[in-house]
């Protein structure tokens, strides 16, 4: 009898412990500024693929603010996966005009995106990025770091 109560009152106190750690106000991360914006063009040289040199010039142009600069970089039908945002997980959008409207959002929010080549062969480009957005910055998750790639043929993006 002495061995449950004993074990009853280590369960209450070790419950009362985590309780009290759960209510104690959560430390706050530092929000993360954007780096400095470094030249894409300095990348693309260390590149032997011209693909890789799309790619960064694209990026150069969303994150100069100028929509219709980046989005001359896309084939008229080139679609665009991004997965693993809320709320549904998968988004995808389908030619240039979904695509203009997910840039355009993304400029209004003051996004920014910094991106390294990691790989470039034939027409796949695959990238290391990591991006600012002001929602991400609100949620204090900013930057967002994730892997792309980009499919390019004729000298466009049709698949990103």
């Amino acid at each position: 009898m002495k061995i449950r109560l004993s074990l009853l009152i280590l369960i209450m106190m070790i419950s009362m412990t985590g309780l009290a750690a759960c209510s104690a106000a959560a430390a706050q991360p530092a929000v993360t500024p954007a780096p400095p914006m470094q030249s894409q063009a300095g990348q693309a040289s260390s590149t032997a693929n011209p693909n890789s040199e799309i790619v960064l010039s694209m990026v150069d142009r969303m994150n100069a603010g100028d929509v219709e600069g980046s989005l001359a970089y896309f084939a008229d039908d080139a679609v665009s996966y991004l997965m693993g945002f809320p709320p549904t997980g998968l988004e995808v959008y389908q030619g240039k005009e979904q695509i203009r409207q997910l840039w355009q959002d993304s400029v209004d929010n003051h996004f920014e995106w910094d991106v390294e080549i990691l790989s470039a062969s034939g027409d796949l480009v695959n990238i290391k990025a990591k991006t600012w957005h002001d929602f991400t910055r609100q949620l204090e998750v900013a930057p967002l770091e994730y892997l792309d790639v980009y499919e390019i043929k004729d000298g466009k993006i049709v698949t990103y």
